[in-house]
C-alpha cells in the first residue's frame, strides 16, 4: 500500500523547473509606460493611441523601420514635432535598471538556464545600451543562454510561433520552464502551451519572490 501511494506522489510530482523565461520590461527593468503616453498626449496624440494604432504591433515585430514609424507617429500628432521630441516621449517610460536584478540574474544562472524573451522595438533597445553603456549593457546580456527580442525575430508574444521558436531553439520541454509576464496575454499563450508561469505584477509582486514560486512549482 505505502509502495502504491510512493508511486502514486512521484507520477503527481511536476517535472524540475531547470529554465526561466524572463519578460524585460516591467518585470527585469521597471517601465513607466504612463509618462509615454502622457508625452505623446503633450505632442497632441490621443491617449487612447497606443490600444488602436496598428503601427505599434508591427514596430515590435521589426516589420516597421524607425523611419516609417515616426511618419507615421506623427499623422496621429496635432503638432509639429521632431524626431528627436517624439524618440524623448517614446523613451519617456524606461526607467535605471534595478542592481538587485543583475544581481539576481548572477545567482540564479549557476543553478537554472536563463532566457530573456521581450518584445522591445528597435529604439527602446537602442536607448537601454545607452543607459546601461556597453558593458553594463553587455554583462545583463551575458547572463542569459539565449536571447530573444520581437523586433529580431519578426514576431512577437502572444504569438504561439514564438514561445515555440524559443522551446525549439533551446531544446526544451515546456514543462521545464517558468515563464515571468507582466501581461495577461501572453501568460495565457504560454499557459496553453504547457509552460508554467508567473504572471508577474510589478504594483505589488517581488523578483526576491521567486524562490517561493519556484518552490510552488515542484509538486
Amino acid at each position: 500500500m505505502q509502495l502504491a501511494i510512493a508511486h502514486t506522489l512521484a507520477a503527481m510530482k511536476a517535472p524540475e523547473i531547470t529554465t526561466i523565461f524572463f519578460d524585460f520590461g516591467n518585470v527585469l527593468l521597471p517601465i513607466n509606460v504612463e509618462a509615454t503616453y502622457d508625452a505623446l498626449a503633450r505632442l497632441g496624440a490621443k491617449k487612447t493611441l497606443h490600444k488602436h494604432h496598428p503601427v505599434f504591433k508591427d514596430w515590435e515585430r521589426g516589420t516597421v523601420a524607425p523611419d516609417e514609424f515616426l511618419s507615421q507617429l506623427r499623422t496621429e500628432l496635432k503638432f509639429a514635432a521632431s524626431s528627436f521630441s517624439i524618440w524623448d516621449a517614446w523613451n519617456a517610460m524606461i526607467l535605471p535598471f534595478p542592481a538587485e536584478n543583475a544581481r539576481l540574474l548572477m545567482q540564479l544562472r549557476k543553478k537554472y538556464r536563463l532566457v530573456l524573451v521581450s518584445n522591445i522595438n528597435h529604439e527602446h533597445e537602442r536607448y537601454i545600451i545607452k543607459m546601461m553603456g556597453p558593458f553594463g549593457y553587455g554583462n545583463f546580456l551575458r547572463q542569459f543562454h539565449g536571447i530573444y527580442y520581437s523586433h529580431h525575430m519578426g514576431m512577437r508574444k502572444p504569438e504561439a510561433a514564438f514561445f515555440e521558436k524559443v522551446l525549439t531553439d533551446q531544446k526544451l520541454k515546456a514543462e521545464s520552464v517558468l515563464f515571468i509576464d507582466d501581461t495577461d496575454e501572453n501568460i495565457r499563450a504560454a499557459e496553453n502551451l504547457g509552460i508554467n508561469c508567473w504572471h508577474f505584477k510589478p504594483e505589488k509582486d517581488s523578483l526576491s519572490d521567486l524562490g517561493k514560486v519556484l518552490s510552488a512549482h515542484r509538486w
